[in-house]
């Protein structure tokens, strides 16, 4: 990894686990650790069959927090640009708010591309630094393009 950062098995485990068991997790939140030494696990959200898709989204984007990066792999639903079908698809987020201290932007950038080699099977990566870049439809569009 270039930022030399570990990676912790539990975030590689519970990944495994989400892409092996669909509709389980709608989402894995990971960040560095607080002594700056590898990438955790934040927390997971499961499915709320109560909630529709973009409800549930937009309530876990609302909870970031405003000045830390996070990385996220979503399982969602996005439809096929060609046949308009609904697809199940895992994407992998980066939250890293402009308005953040610099050098935890520069370890998170660093720290990206080993965390996603880590976490195979994900062709879709959407980068975010600001709320308008996590809109719902937008986000959407992105992964079923594969973007």
């Amino acid at each position: 990894m270039s930022s030399g950062m570990d990676v912790d098995s539990e975030a590689v485990t519970l990944y495994q686990e989400m892409k092996s068991n669909k509709n389980t997790y709608r989402c894995i939140l990971f960040k560095v650790s607080d002594d700056k030494k590898k990438i955790e696990v934040d927390r997971i959200v499961k499915y709320d069959q109560d909630k529709d898709q973009e409800t549930e989204y937009n309530e876990i984007i609302k909870s970031l927090p405003p000045l830390e990066g996070r990385y996220i792999v979503w399982d969602l639903k996005v439809p096929n640009p060609k046949s308009g079908k609904d697809m199940d698809k895992l994407a992998f987020m980066s939250w890293c708010p402009d308005d953040g201290p610099i050098s935890g932007k520069m370890i998170f950038a660093s720290s990206k591309d080993g965390l996603k080699k880590k976490l195979q099977g994900i062709s879709t990566c959407v980068d975010c630094s600001d709320l308008d870049d996590t809109q719902y439809k937008a986000v959407c569009s992105k992964i079923a393009h594969g973007h």
